[in-house]
């Protein structure tokens, strides 16, 4: 057990019969707590001089008796920090002392890293882990949330001043992950942690080859798929095309679906090699299928030229968030990696009514001949 003794402005004082008597800086409180299941022979003194205690009701809740006028709130210090304490209607008090042996550890791992940390805290209660990680260093994504109240999201951007915000009913969170290599295994790890390879999955260590999650780029199976059949090519003395990581597809297995391959509109203007780029945006509602599905969505044409043939746009990404978006992308990821002329792919006829006409309609619109929409 590692107790959290690193306070100077708290201190549990006593703990008897379901009830924990402590100091808040000055303050002392009586808080009841059903994990005190023993009952002392001996208490301190200072049950008799507490500021305020905390009853339960029969009925749920509670109510706090005073014995003096506290004010509303105060602070407490806890290292660097400055916490304020608000004792609640529910008994607590706005901070939880308890947790400063964790907020310490947070410290000394994030400190120790040597290189920039970034936490996401999805239990932003009190706030106490997100100030003792920036205090550390670190970036910190905060999530507010509780029963009922939605997600409120605390964020920063690179590049600007201040705290953003955003809320929603529900948070989907994704981490991300780290591959686990080893610099034991003779092969060069990058500073990432991903085992350096060539296009071909080649490592600087003769007859060893890297494929999948330890290697960088998308950490998804049907790239890590091609990228084993590029390697089994290649020592069978065949000659294929490396993986071409613009061409992976992305899909969040959410409802609504999201789908996403190829170079979004940012990525297509920083690319010297491309020109005249575009994006195109069609509401997926003109689509008969969707109405009939009762769902909507919304999909994305990014296209441009080529600097070296700057007279045939061809179609450069697809980007989407609607009902069978994970199958739709599909069509989108060849005419991406076939390097199809936009004329010629707003040509291609989609059954109706499918959810699949979408991209042709998309197509068309971006072709400058919108059918069911502006």
């Amino acid at each position: 057990m590692r107790p959290a003794d690193s306070w100077r402005d708290y201190e549990l004082l006593d703990a008897t019969n379901h009830n924990r008597l402590e100091r808040w800086g000055q303050t002392l409180l009586i808080r009841p707590d059903p994990q005190v299941i023993w009952k002392n022979d001996e208490t301190s003194p200072l049950w008799a001089k507490a500021d305020a205690v905390y009853y339960r009701s029969a009925k749920g809740g509670g109510q706090w008796n005073y014995h003096k006028r506290l004010p509303q709130k105060w602070q407490i210090h806890w290292g660097e920090l400055t916490l304020i304490v608000s004792p609640t209607g529910f008994k607590h008090t706005g901070v939880f002392p308890e947790q400063a042996v964790n907020w310490a550890w947070y410290q000394e791992k994030i400190k120790a890293a040597g290189r920039p940390i970034r936490v996401l805290n999805l239990f932003g209660y009190t706030g106490g882990a997100t100030l003792a990680c920036l205090a550390a260093g670190a970036s910190v994504t905060h999530v507010d949330t509780g029963a009922n109240l939605g997600a409120t999201v605390h964020y920063t951007c690179e590049g600007q001043d201040g705290e953003q915000s955003v809320w929603g009913e529900i948070a989907l969170v994704a981490i991300g992950r780290d591959p686990i290599t080893d610099p034991a295994w003779g092969v060069t790890i990058d500073d990432h942690g991903h085992v350096a390879t060539d296009a071909y999955g080649r490592t600087d260590k003769p007859g060893v080859w890297a494929v999948g999650d330890v290697t960088a780029g998308h950490a998804l199976a049907h790239r890590a798929f091609e990228q084993g059949i590029v390697i089994a090519e290649t020592i069978a003395g065949l000659n294929p095309k490396p993986v071409d990581e613009a061409t992976v597809p992305q899909i969040v297995f959410s409802f609504p679906e999201a789908a996403s391959v190829g170079l979004t509109v940012e990525q297509a203007q920083a690319r010297e090699d491309l020109i005249e780029i575009k994006e195109t945006n069609y509401p997926m509602l003109a689509n008969a299928r969707m109405l009939m599905s009762g769902t909507a969505g919304s999909l994305t044409i990014v296209s441009g030229c080529d600097a070296a043939n700057p007279d045939t746009p061809r179609v450069l990404g697809v980007h989407m968030v609607s009902q069978m978006a994970s199958d739709i992308i599909a069509e989108a990821e060849q005419l991406v990696g076939n390097h199809v002329p936009l004329a010629g792919a707003a040509r291609l006829v989609h059954p109706h009514p499918t959810f699949s006409e979408t991209l042709g309609e998309a197509l068309l619109k971006a072709d400058g001949r919108p059918l069911h929409t502006r």
